[in-house]
């Protein structure tokens, strides 16, 4: 009797043991996607080359990559979009002077235009930025908040939100491009953060 309980012990804990075994990658893969889906980490992507941006002239460009989620890479797609503004005089591409913002707007996540300025003139800018869902403004080319239209309270709790970039030179040509670390943030909130 002592002998057959031995061994159905045995026989039970070498199967625990296989099933673990065999469990183990299972899950080591999953815990693994999980934790990936929850970094808020940029992506480096090169946008245009810097000759392109004409100066003075704000620029919706849509930044695409490799869509990576937690179990599945896509092909290639639209992640978001930026406006880019030259604001130095044009002379040398390589010492530009670039504001990038996301074009996505932090009150509900619509997209951001850019519109005649309310009351523009000598001391304000021709252009805004401006979000046709709930008339938030934005100044243009900083991306600070703007009172809303009629003199109304800004719905949007803070200013659009700028993106990390650079100006890199391409190894082949030489030739200077703009290279942006492009991330989403949460909408909604005062406080700036990136999403996971």
């Amino acid at each position: 009797m002592q002998r057959r309980t031995a061994l159905s012990w045995l026989t039970g804990a070498l199967g625990a043991a296989s099933a673990a075994v065999v469990a183990a990658p299972g899950v080591r893969y999953a815990m693994a996607a999980l934790a990936h889906s929850g970094e808020a980490k940029a992506r480096s992507v090169r946008l245009t080359p810097v000759a392109n941006l004409t100066p003075g002239e704000a620029r919706l460009i849509p930044v695409t990559g490799v869509q990576v989620d937690a179990w599945q890479t896509s092909a290639e797609q639209v992640l978001g979009k930026v406006w880019v503004l030259r604001t130095d005089a044009g002379d040398d591409p390589a010492k530009a002077e670039i504001t990038v913002l996301s074009a996505e707007c932090p009150h509900a996540g619509c997209e951001v235009g850019v519109q005649a300025a309310k009351g523009a003139g000598p001391n304000v800018a021709p252009q805004e930025f401006y979000c046709g869902c709930h008339q938030a403004r934005f100044e243009l080319p900083s991306g600070d908040r703007l009172p809303g239209d009629g003199g109304q309270e800004n719905p949007s709790l803070r200013g659009l939100d700028p993106i990390d970039h650079r100006i890199v030179q391409d190894a082949d040509t030489g030739e200077p491009w703009l290279e942006v670390d492009f991330q989403r943030f949460e909408i909604g909130s005062a406080e700036r953060t990136a999403k996971g």
